[in-house]
């Protein structure tokens, strides 16, 4: 598992009572909700949020498959993003990192969390992604969590990610490069 120390502390922030009021946020119409949220946007928080449907799918994908690499387009050339869910959080880090100090020494660059406190009674899903250092700007975090979406949600994508996590001897990285070229802006 990636990261365990700093996991153990991440679990013990994600209630999204910690973060707003959640019963008066209960009161709200889901516009209102996502209006605010989405309003708590800053350098070092993109907040976005998603239905249950959706959530759902990314919840039964993630249990099968935990680990992917996302490439992020970087000046002229990309790197490696390697991310590992782990219930509700998403933890993202450099593959460079990994192989450099190992995935036990390596920490994460960026998180995310969803908090499904609100799916009952609005069927929304927030998501949260902290931003921990400057590795990445918001414009590449941004593009790192729609494409972590899409490959957990579209049914063709996820092959990618199956492939990776059940079979990685088969899995190509040229080929999914090239392949998801027009995804990755690469």
């Amino acid at each position: 598992m990636l990261l365990t120390k700093i996991l153990l502390n991440m679990r013990n922030s994600i209630k999204l009572n910690d973060i707003m009021k959640l019963q008066l946020l209960k009161k709200l119409s889901s516009k209102d909700i996502i209006e605010i949220w989405k309003s708590k946007n800053n350098e070092k928080i993109y907040s976005t949020v998603m239905n249950s449907e959706k959530y759902m799918k990314i919840k039964t994908n993630s249990k099968i498959c935990k680990n992917f690499i996302i490439p992020i387009k970087f000046n002229e050339n990309y790197y490696n993003i390697f991310l590992q869910f782990n219930e509700k959080i998403i933890l993202f880090t450099s593959l460079d990192y990994i192989q450099k100090f190992g995935i036990k020494n390596t920490n994460p660059i960026i998180y995310m969390t969803f908090y499904d406190e609100l799916v009952k009674t609005h069927d929304l899903i927030l998501l949260r992604t902290n931003i921990l250092n400057n590795h990445l700007n918001k414009l590449q975090v941004i593009n790192l969590i729609e494409n972590t979406l899409k490959f957990y949600l579209d049914f063709n994508l996820f092959q990618w990610v199956k492939l990776f996590n059940l079979n990685p001897k088969q899995f190509n990285y040229k080929q999914y490069l090239n392949q998801n070229k027009h995804i990755f802006n690469i």
